[in-house]
């Protein structure tokens, strides 16, 4: 089983290069297996991207991803092919332009 919401709101930004501020969050879960127990990871981002509606933007994110003690090996990140990286933070920061 698995489930995602995103939610997301635009201020501004209706025509070509008119500024906007669009601040969203995501949730999102997977049981990879109902018979057994403990093996849930779940993911959570929010952020905003912030621009000139297709000029430029700014995307500033920050997401975290928690896994159970009985989570498979193939739902793991891993860091070089050899870390499991269980429980994460990361922040991200986009910047995009068209020409």
């Amino acid at each position: 089983m698995a489930g995602r919401a995103i939610l997301a709101w635009r201020l501004g930004g209706r025509k070509d290069g008119k500024r906007y501020l669009e601040p969203y969050a995501m949730f999102s879960a997977i049981d990879p297996d109902a018979g057994t127990g403990h093996d849930l990871v779940w993911e959570a981002a929010g952020g905003v991207n912030l621009g000139f509606w297709r000029r430029a933007r700014v995307q500033v994110e920050v997401e975290a991803r928690r896994t159970s003690r009985n989570t498979p090996p193939g739902l793991l990140a891993t860091s070089g092919g050899t870390t499991n990286l269980t429980d994460f933070t990361a922040g991200l920061v986009q910047i995009g332009a068209v020409f």
